[in-house]
Parts: C-alpha cells; sequence; structure tokens
C-alpha cells in the first residue's frame, strides 16, 4: 500500500502533516513520522476541498470564441446547434480531452456534463483519474434532434464504459422543457427512477422559456416539472435564473440541486439573475457551474466564485448579498454533499483535495484564505489537485 505523505501544509489555519493511503485520509497531525513513498512539502500550501463544477458542456471546448456576443436564442440556431450537426465521437474526444485539463488547472476533478457521446467523455474521465456525472442527452425540436432511441443506445454504451469506475455516475438529460415533449420529459423521468440515474435539465433560463410555459401550459417552467413529478432529490436544474416566489418555496421543498452559472449567464443576456439569497434563506440546494465554454469562455472555478458573489452583490445592491464562504460551498461542499461524496477533509474521508500555493501575491495582505481564493485567486493559485487519493495534476 503505497502511502503519500503532505508535509507542514496549512490546514484550517493550522499547520499539519496529513498521511494519505489506499484513497483515504489516514492521519491528520501535527507531525507524522511513519514513512511514506511520496512526500510534498507543504510549507508554503493550503489544503482545501476540491471544486465541482455542476453545469458544463465539456466538449464545446471546441466552440470557444464561436458566437461571442449573440442572444441565447440567435447563439443557439446560428452559431452552436449547426456546428453541433457535424459533431463526431472523435471530436467530443478531442474537446473533452481539453476541457479535462482545463478543469483540473483549477482544481476540479468532477463535473456534471451534458452532452452528446458520453461513453467517449467517460472513457477519458477514466483515463485522467477524474469523476463525474455524465448526461445522456436527447433533444427533439429543432435542427438539432437526438431521438429517445439514440438516447437508450447512448445509455448502454456509457454503462459498459462506467461499469467497474465509481466515480463516474450516469444522469439522463433532456435538454430544456420547450425542446422536449411533455410525455418524453416523464418518461425520462421514468426511466431515472428504474435505472437509479440523477436527472438533468436546463430549466427558467430566459423570459422566452417562461412566456412559452405559461403559454402551453399555464404554469411556470418549475410548476409544470412539480407537477409532472420530476423534481426530487435525484434532479439537478441548470440556471433557475426567472424564479418566482412560489417556485422557490417548490424547490427548497423537492431538495433539487439547483446550478447557478453567472457568467454564462451574463454573457448571453438571459435578463434576470439568479436569486442566491432568496434561494439560500428556504434552505434550497445551491451549487455552481460554468456552462460549456462556448457561452463561457472558460472552465475556471476560481473566477466564476468570484464572478458570481461580485454580480449577486451588485444586482441587488447590497455588499452583504452573499459572502465568499457560501459561494465557497456551492462550489465544493454542497455539490459534494448531494452526490454523497466525500470532500471534507478528515481522518478516514477519501482524499480529495487541493494544495494551493501561499506564495503568490494574490494570497498578500489579510490570512483568510477564502476571501483570497473567492476575490482574488484564479486557477494558477492550485499547486496539487489530490483526487481519490491520488495526484491527477501538479502545476510546475
Amino acid at each position: 500500500m503505497k502511502k503519500l505523505k503532505i508535509k507542514n501544509v496549512i490546514l484550517n489555519g493550522k499547520r499539519k502533516d496529513i498521511l494519505i493511503a489506499d484513497g483515504k485520509i489516514l492521519k491528520i497531525s501535527k507531525k507524522i513520522k511513519e514513512k511514506s513513498d511520496c512526500e510534498i512539502e507543504g510549507k508554503n500550501l493550503a489544503a482545501l476541498p476540491v471544486f465541482f463544477n455542476m453545469h458544463t458542456h465539456l466538449a464545446m471546448t471546441l466552440f470557444r470564441g464561436i458566437g461571442d456576443d449573440l442572444p441565447l436564442k440567435r447563439w443557439l440556431t446560428t452559431k452552436i446547434w449547426p456546428k453541433e450537426l457535424l459533431l463526431t465521437p472523435e471530436k467530443i474526444r478531442k474537446g473533452t480531452e481539453i476541457g479535462l485539463k482545463e478543469l483540473k488547472k483549477s482544481g476540479c476533478p468532477f463535473f456534471c456534463d451534458m452532452y452528446w457521446w458520453p461513453q467517449e467523455t467517460a472513457k477519458l474521465v477514466i483515463k485522467h483519474k477524474m469523476g463525474g456525472i455524465l448526461g445522456v442527452p436527447f433533444i427533439g425540436k429543432g435542427p438539432l434532434i437526438f431521438s429517445k432511441r439514440f438516447a437508450l443506445k447512448n445509455f448502454f454504451e456509457l454503462k459498459k464504459v462506467v461499469k467497474n469506475y465509481p466515480s463516474i455516475k450516469i444522469a439522463i438529460a433532456p435538454h430544456a422543457i420547450y425542446t422536449v415533449s411533455k410525455n418524453n420529459l416523464v418518461w425520462a423521468k421514468d426511466f431515472a427512477r428504474k435505472n437509479n440515474l440523477y436527472y438533468h435539465i436546463h430549466l427558467a433560463e430566459t423570459k422566452e422559456e417562461i412566456k412559452f410555459s405559461k403559454e402551453k401550459y399555464g404554469l411556470t417552467p418549475v410548476e409544470f416539472l412539480d407537477k409532472l413529478r420530476i423534481l426530487d432529490e435525484e434532479t439537478i436544474l441548470a440556471h433557475c435564473v426567472h424564479l418566482e416566489e412560489k417556485d422557490i418555496k417548490i424547490l427548497a421543498r423537492r431538495k433539487s440541486l439547483l446550478v447557478y452559472c453567472p457568467t454564462s449567464n451574463m454573457k448571453l443576456g438571459v435578463c434576470g439573475v439568479f436569486p442566491f439569497r432568496r434561494l439560500k434563506d428556504s434552505s434550497a440546494l445551491i451549487a455552481l457551474g460554468t456552462d460549456g465554454v462556448a457561452s463561457n469562455n472558460n472552465l475556471d472555478m476560481l473566477e466564476e466564485m468570484k464572478i458570481g458573489a461580485l454580480l449577486q452583490k451588485h444586482h441587488f445592491c447590497r455588499p452583504e448579498e452573499i459572502k465568499a464562504r457560501e459561494i465557497f460551498e456551492a462550489a465544493t461542499k454542497i455539490p459534494a454533499n448531494f452526490l454523497k461524496i466525500e470532500n471534507e477533509i478528515k481522518k478516514g474521508n477519501l482524499a480529495n483535495l487541493i494544495l494551493v500555493d501561499l506564495t503568490l501575491e494574490e494570497f498578500s495582505g489579510g490570512k483568510d484564505i477564502i476571501s483570497h481564493l473567492v476575490y482574488s485567486a484564479n486557477y494558477n493559485c492550485v499547486k496539487y489537485l489530490i483526487f481519490n487519493g491520488e495526484i491527477i495534476y501538479q502545476r510546475n
């Protein structure tokens, strides 16, 4: 059993040694004398939980910079969907490889994806020793139609690939209520329940979607999914920008995971802001996501925390609207708890942690590391990324 020792690292404000073996944290102590196979000198490092990017379309790294400065509908119909019609499994592999490397650089070993040919993404996730929820998408309206039949084919191929790799979970991922029929939305949930899958969907992203839902169903998008009995503790809802008070009460009660994607929402001009404080105060579960690179244009979770926090403060005219630790927990603790993945650095837990470089100028001044991570730092501060006890990234 190979052992990894991290020496003299700052953990919760105190200097500690951390001993890791067989994927888990064996010991945390002021001084560990036990020998190890590999040592990291942590004198200038701080240990923190890893990040979870809970909504993205990873292989869209291929479309970085395509369709900038366009509204969502025009962006989709004139730039993205025509390009996606030309995608192949080989292109998915190319885009995914770029995305996984980018995620690791910002201390993020786990992501929630919704993109075509997820079985190809899975092969590379395993190669990189990372983890994720890989969504099997389908879409029934518009120029880009991926049928239910095609989704089923993808699901069974994906299931074979991830059979012996527990760090990958599967979701069924209908695109949205305006591109998937009512019957297929329900079919997807029934299929998810029968096969113990998550359910991942875009929801309440634009005013046009709200109008569509009210005109067609007489309900808000949240009310509509709730009426269909889709909202529950295995449901992941991306965006959730345009919410009414009744929606917030429903979401808090159902304990679905709501994914805040501030950079993408601002870049696409969705004309609204995710109501973080009202959701938080109602005990709804909030995570953070970058969305795809085509609408962000990167996968830097540290940058996403800063933008997410500043947007709340600016929009609601209250510097106290959101605290650094709250956005940090939306990127770490809350999604980990939702997924039942250990992401707290303590004895007996899986060894999932980042080591950040405290010698950088971004960490000068005050001693609040969380504040510096949220408001000052970017991906360059991540020196090591350790996932399931293995070093999967090291910055030179």
